[in-house]
């Protein structure tokens, strides 16, 4: 087990507070369990895992905005937990959790950036798209 990446899961959950999410921690925790113990940031082990041919897209970690959303979402919902003792626990709205209202239904927000300004090597934009004229 990692010390460190145990300390900061166990800080989930302890503020309703973004700003007290221990993030790195949790990259360098997901980098471990996609097998590059080494790395610290998910989107490096991302492209890594990519370039190794280890899986189809379903199996790579998710960007770092991706995870930095689901830690988010995983802290709100560990914050709710923690006060499920509490006679009146004080729990703040979710749209400001990266939780969205559409259509009267509370849904998920995957992802902050759009999906055309998620990091991804220049080779691999022109493999995907590359403009060619010829077959």
């Amino acid at each position: 087990t990692d010390p460190v990446a145990c300390d900061g899961m166990a800080t989930l959950g302890r503020s309703f507070d973004a700003e007290t999410i221990p993030f790195s921690e949790c990259e360098g925790f997901v980098c471990k369990m996609y097998g590059k113990p080494k790395l610290v940031e998910v989107n490096e082990c991302r492209y890594i895992t990519f370039c190794a041919k280890q899986g189809q897209s379903q199996s790579l970690p998710p960007c770092q905005d991706a995870l930095r959303n689901h830690t988010m979402r995983a802290n709100y919902q560990a914050a709710i937990w923690r006060q499920a003792l509490d006679a009146n626990p004080q729990i703040p709205f979710p749209e400001n959790h990266v939780w969205l209202i559409r259509d009267g239904q509370l849904d998920i927000n995957r992802m902050s950036l759009p999906r055309t300004t998620v990091p991804a090597p220049e080779a691999l934009l022109e493999l995907i798209l590359c403009g060619c004229t010829k077959d």
